[in-house]
C-alpha cells in the first residue's frame, strides 16, 4: 500500500487516511478480517464507541487517526507549507482493575511510540519523504485517553507535518 500515496493525487484529505490506515496495517496488523482503525472526524468520538460495539477486532489494539487540522506558513521564503496538525491514540480492551488499566495504557503508549517512529523514518525515506512532507516531532503532547470507551483504555500523541502549498495564482 506504501507506494500508492500520492499527496498530488489524492489530495491532502485522502492522502492523511489512507496513510494512517496504512500505519495501522503496518504495526497493529489492521485489515479487512480484522479492523484495528477508525478514522475519528472533527471530535466525532460517538463512531469510535460505535465501532467498538459493531467492527473492530476487539482482541487487540485499534488506532485512532483524528482529522488534523492547519495552518498555512510561509517559512520566511517563497515556499509555502501548511502546517497540518493531527492526533493519533491507540486503545486497547482492558478489565476493570487498576493493573489491567495500567498495563495496557503502558501498551498503548509503546505502540503509540511506534507509530510515532514509523512515521518519521516514512519522513526521511517513504511515502512522507516521496510526497515532501516534513515530519516535525518535537515537543508533541502524549496523554492517557483513560477509560475513554467502557472497557477500553489507551495512549495518544499529537503530532505536525510540513506539506508543500502551491500558492500559484491561476486564470486571474
Amino acid at each position: 500500500m506504501t507506494n500508492e500515496l500520492d499527496l498530488v493525487e489524492q489530495g491532502l484529505d485522502e492522502f492523511y487516511e489512507l496513510y494512517g490506515q496504512d500505519l495501522a496495517r503496518r504495526v497493529l496488523n489492521h485489515s479487512t478480517n480484522t479492523p484495528r482503525f477508525v478514522f475519528l472526524d472533527a471530535d466525532d468520538y460517538k463512531s469510535v464507541i460505535e465501532a467498538t460495539k459493531n467492527t473492530l477486532d476487539a482482541s487487540g489494539p485499534v488506532l485512532i487517526w483524528e482529522q488534523y487540522a492547519d495552518t498555512i506558513e510561509d517559512g520566511r521564503r517563497d515556499n509555502y507549507n501548511t502546517r497540518t496538525e493531527g492526533s493519533l491514540a491507540v486503545i486497547l480492551p482492558a478489565e476493570n482493575s487498576v493493573s489491567a488499566r495500567r498495563s495496557a495504557t503502558r501498551q498503548a503508549r509503546s505502540l503509540c511510540l511506534q507509530l510515532l517512529a514509523h512515521m518519521r523514518q516514512d519522513g526521511l525515506d517513504g511515502p512522507l519523504s516521496n510526497n515532501a512532507i516534513r515530519v516535525v516531532l518535537d515537543g508533541q503532547n502524549g496523554e492517557s485517553t483513560g477509560m475513554l470507551i467502557p472497557g477500553w483504555v489507551g495512549y495518544g500523541y499529537s503530532f505536525s507535518w510540513l506539506v508543500p502549498l502551491d500558492m500559484t495564482v491561476v486564470g486571474v
